[in-house]
């Protein structure tokens, strides 16, 4: 899962703002990303 390349999201994480509360069209990839992430660490790491 790529992430986007925004200049406006290095912007907004440069002053430590949240970027889904910024840019909520955001939103929906970033939890996506998380879910992600959740399902690797509870299979241990493993695709």
């Amino acid at each position: 899962m790529p992430t986007p390349f925004d200049k406006k999201i290095a912007q907004i994480y440069s002053k430590g703002l949240m970027i889904v509360d910024e840019l909520p069209e955001y939103r929906e990839f970033f939890l996506l990303l998380f879910q992600k992430i959740v399902q690797l660490i509870e299979k241990g790491g493993q695709k």
